[in-house]
């Protein structure tokens, strides 16, 4: 049995077009995994302030697994907080608190360590 549709081809195209696409899309990001950084990996970096940039990131890569990932995705990968919630499946509130905890982590390190945070 052949289906025929009451209007022509060329005025219905375009939605079966972006539905087929939104489909897709759908399958896609239902599909879609991530991992986390291997250990060998080296994120690019500043050439002026290289050896700041890896201590920077081995501080990150120290932190919990929850705080970690997200950090290593806004602070090396540069992700904003959307992309990141997408990515991990999580909302996006759940990643700017994250974040922030996260941030706080460091900064209470780097103070252990006898660095001050001065905010003006």
């Amino acid at each position: 049995m052949e289906w025929k549709s009451s209007l022509p081809w060329k005025d219905t195209e375009g939605y079966v077009v972006t539905a087929a696409k939104n489909a897709a899309l759908d399958i896609l990001r239902a599909e879609r995994k991530t991992t986390a950084f291997p250990e060998n990996w080296e994120p690019p970096a500043r050439e002026d302030s290289q050896p700041e940039y890896n201590y920077l990131v081995a501080l990150i890569r120290s932190l919990p697994e929850n705080y970690r990932r997200i950090l290593e995705l806004k602070c090396v990968e540069e992700q904003t907080n959307r992309e990141i919630a997408r990515r991990l499946r999580i909302n996006e509130s759940t990643v700017a608190v994250r974040i922030l905890r996260g941030k706080s982590m460091l900064r209470e390190r780097l103070e252990k360590e006898g660095y001050i945070y001065d905010a003006v």
